[in-house]
């Protein structure tokens, strides 16, 4: 035992040692990739994460063009010049973001640039002088987009979390009462080695939907993936709670089933209410929810199957035998035990 506090007291030591990790500290900023034509900044990011990103400007046009970020959400609220140009004099310093630098004909201009939570404004400020001496402003001719930066976030969310607080009130089948039971570790390491692959094997199959079927953009393939998990994670509770086969022969309790379908229902609204830009969705087409429906049998059906498999092949339970001493005693103390209440 003190051998192995020592050794765990020097694996400690040689991590405070060694600081931080070579990888986090290492860590750059995302990569945003713009390309500029005249008159256009594609693509349209829409969402970004917060914080520090690298703006590339990549110049596929024939003329030279400018990437200048300032916050806002409306393009037409910004000051301009009599020529159609921004007037850059006229917006306030704490919303200058920055800019990425002119970047001439085929030349890309990188900048490293930090943007708060909010929207921001992308637009080219330049202005060309045509040979009969009329100038073309870039702004005017709509060479702008907006972003929306916000917290990083990633899809891989604890959706199920509304549903799983009503957990405790369920109803658990006879047959797992009938004994005592104690938590086995590898049986679920088994478990979730069998049943995660096939979790993912869905969520392949909704990026491919998303992708091939609906040519989905950033906001309609996160809309997509969020309402697909968030059913699937959820719907699949009312599978793996019992052994039972079908899992419907299990009845589960009132709360489960209320907050479960409601978890569903209100994820699957999102994408169509007004928070959905705040959230980075975008409304899904019909054909979407035809397919989710699909998905959702095949993958309960499949859960379903795979769990009959599964506990049928599992290992006899290890008898777990006491300490000799802890028997010792316990033999000792059924000698003043009483199978019955003593009377008087």
């Amino acid at each position: 035992m003190r051998i192995r506090h020592l050794v765990f007291a020097a694996m400690v030591a040689a991590a405070v040692a060694a600081g931080p990790a070579p990888a986090l500290a290492a860590t750059k900023p995302p990569k945003q990739t713009l390309t500029l034509t005249e008159y256009q900044i594609a693509p349209a990011l829409q969402f970004i994460a917060k914080g520090k990103s690298n703006f590339v400007a990549k110049n596929t046009g024939t003329v030279k063009h400018e990437v200048v970020i300032v916050r806002g959400t409306d393009p037409s609220t910004l000051p301009t010049k009599p020529d159609g140009s921004v007037d850059e004099d006229q917006i306030p310093k704490r919303d200058k973001v920055g800019e990425t630098g002119n970047a001439k004909p085929g030349k890309t201009k990188s900048k490293t640039l930090k943007l708060s939570a909010g929207y921001s404004i992308l637009f080219c400020n330049i202005i060309d002088t045509e040979p009969d001496g009329s100038q073309v402003s870039h702004f005017a001719k709509g060479m702008y987009t907006t972003i929306n930066a916000s917290c990083p976030r990633s899809n891989d969310h604890d959706g199920t979390c509304a549903c799983q607080l009503t957990i405790p009130t369920d109803n658990v089948d006879g047959e797992m009462l009938r004994r005592p039971a104690h938590w086995d570790i590898a049986m679920i390491r088994r478990f979730m080695l069998f049943f995660g692959p096939i979790s993912s094997i869905f969520d392949f199959l909704t990026f491919g939907i998303m992708l091939g079927v609906f040519g989905a953009g950033p906001a309609l393939f996160r809309s997509g993936w969020f309402v697909e998990s968030l059913a699937t994670q959820t719907l699949v509770i009312f599978v793996i709670r019992t052994r039972r086969t079908p899992f419907f022969r299990s009845r589960p309790s009132r709360p489960l089933l209320l907050a479960s379908f409601g978890c569903v229902t209100l994820g699957a609204a999102l994408p169509f209410t007004p928070v959905a830009d705040a959230l980075g969705f975008q409304p899904l087409p019909v054909g979407f929810f035809v397919a989710l429906v699909l998905m959702v049998a095949a993958y309960l059906t499949l859960v379903e199957v795979g769990k009959g498999w599964f506990f049928s092949h599992q290992p006899a339970p290890v008898r777990l035998r006491r300490p000799r001493r802890e028997r010792r005693v316990q033999r000792r103390a059924a000698r003043w035990s009483h199978a019955t209440p003593l009377t008087g």
